[in-house]
Formats: structure tokens, sequence, C-alpha cells
């Protein structure tokens, strides 16, 4: 159990920094082929019912130093899964029927793209990672002194 929580809280952690780490990627014009999202219902055993996800799905073609790349992210390091219909549709909705758009593209590998920024404070990761990691250790806490036995 305590292997599981630490996989979980570094692999949070690494998404973080990921999306964190397209604060400092540069704008560029694009192409937007498609948006749309599908709903994607999985089974969930632990909670005995199905779970809906609301994925997104896009391509927008781009330039960079007159080299073509393409692009399907919404965010950087992140899925394009929503857990919530409302906001899959916001997001379509503010990009349907547009041509042109601004994407984000990494300086050090234009091939890496997304179309949102993370909006993240430094302050605000250093809750999210301290808050990740404080859930992950009462966890373990509470597994070792009321399960493992």
């Amino acid at each position: 159990m305590t292997v599981l929580v630490i996989i979980a809280a570094v692999a949070a952690s690494i998404g973080l920094f990921k999306l964190k780490s397209s604060d400092n990627w540069q704008q560029a014009q694009a192409e937007l082929e498609f948006i749309d999202f599908e709903r994607v219902s999985t089974y969930n055993q632990s909670s005995d019912r199905d779970v809906n996800e609301y994925l997104i799905k896009l391509r927008y073609q781009y330039q960079v130093q007159g080299q073509q790349y393409s692009g399907d992210q919404v965010y950087a390091g992140l899925g394009n899964a929503f857990s919530k219909q409302k906001m899959a549709e916001q997001l379509v909705a503010q990009y349907q029927g547009k041509q042109q758009i601004t994407i984000f593209f990494n300086p050090q590998q234009p091939s890496k793209s997304a179309l949102k920024q993370a909006n993240l404070s430094n302050t605000a990761m250093i809750w999210l990672l301290v808050t990740i990691w404080g859930i992950g250790a009462l966890i373990i806490f509470a597994y070792n002194k009321f399960f493992a036995h």
C-alpha cells in the first residue's frame, strides 16, 4: 500500500511539473482542423459503477521557423480527459467555428505544443504538492495504524 501511494504522489507531482513547465512556452498561430469531445465510460470496480470522462479530440497545424507541426494536446503534460461534461462543452464552444487559434509550443522542442498554458502560480504549485504529499502521508499512516496488523 505504501508503495502505491508513493507512486501515485510521484506521478501527480510529475504531472504538475509538466503542466507548470509550459509557463515559458512561446505562442504561435495555428490552423484548427477540428475540435470536439466524446463521452467515455469505464467501469470502476471499487465504486461498483460506471465513471464518465469527457475526452477532448482536437487537431491543429502550426509552423515554427518554417517547419510544419501538428498538435492535439489541451494542456502540456496532461491527458485530454475532463471529469465534467460542462467543462468539455465550454472548452469546445470556446474554439468551435474558429479557423485560426493561438497555441503554445516548447521553444526547445517545437513539436511539443498545447492549446492552453497552465495558470498555476508558484504558490499554488507549492500548495498542491504539499497537499498531494500530505494526503499520501495520511493514507499511509491510516493504513499502517488501522489495517496493517
